[in-house]
């Protein structure tokens, strides 16, 4: 692997927007030239840290053959990590290792003023009937929450964070999502979190409270 942001191997280019990321910054990630023979073999970027074992990966993606920008979401932790190549899916290896981006995660500082957004999630009714369609729609979500899977889902009122029902994931552009209000009566809430794997009081953003109420 090599330092910087660009970096070529077998006429494929595998290129960084930065060289140094903040915790959770998105990361752009654009593949050049990829062979249509690799794509066939299911060849794959993925985010490492430095000099870490091949199969020791964590997130990924597939790129097309030709041009494809990738986004990824930067560690929480700062350091030393790498974007690598591979020719095929499923085999991490020497052989298949095609290259490497070196790049940082720098300490987190601390924002003048803290970021403000103007979120709402809305639901179509305040009171539904057992497994009614509900409409869910999410309103001004950050682009990099995206990239984090930011995801809503269905809790009864007042559970703990991991006790989560159905869910759904915004998309950009379509942030209208449909789920099914719970099969039982009773008081239950839609819950935002910034950050999919992570159910905490850091990444829990916002809820919205209804009712299943079936024969009333």
């Amino acid at each position: 692997s090599t330092v910087g942001r660009i970096v070529t191997q077998r006429g494929i280019t595998l290129e960084l927007d930065k060289e140094t990321y903040a915790p959770g910054e998105t990361i752009l990630a654009i593949v050049h030239n990829l062979p249509q023979s690799m794509q066939n073999a299911g060849a794959f970027v993925a985010m490492y840290e430095k000099d870490a074992p091949h199969d020791a990966y964590w997130q990924y993606q597939y790129p097309q053959a030709g041009y494809d920008e990738l986004y990824f979401t930067a560690p929480h932790e700062p350091g030393e990590f790498e974007m690598r190549l591979y020719s095929r899916s499923g085999m991490y290896t020497d052989e298949t290792f095609v290259l490497g981006v070196v790049f940082a995660v720098a300490e987190e500082s601390a924002p003048d003023e803290p970021v403000q957004y103007d979120l709402r999630v809305t639901l179509d009714r305040d009171v539904y009937k057992s497994e009614d369609l509900m409409e869910v729609t999410v309103w001004n979500l950050p682009e990099e929450w995206y990239y984090e899977w930011a995801f809503v889902a269905i809790y009864e009122r007042g559970a703990e964070h991991r006790a989560y029902g159905q869910y759904a994931y915004p998309q950009p552009y379509y942030d209208l999502l449909y789920l099914y209000a719970p099969f039982f009566d009773g008081e239950y809430e839609l819950r935002l979190y910034r950050r999919d794997g992570e159910y905490t009081d850091e990444t829990f953003v916002l809820s919205v409270p209804f009712i299943v109420n079936t024969y009333s």
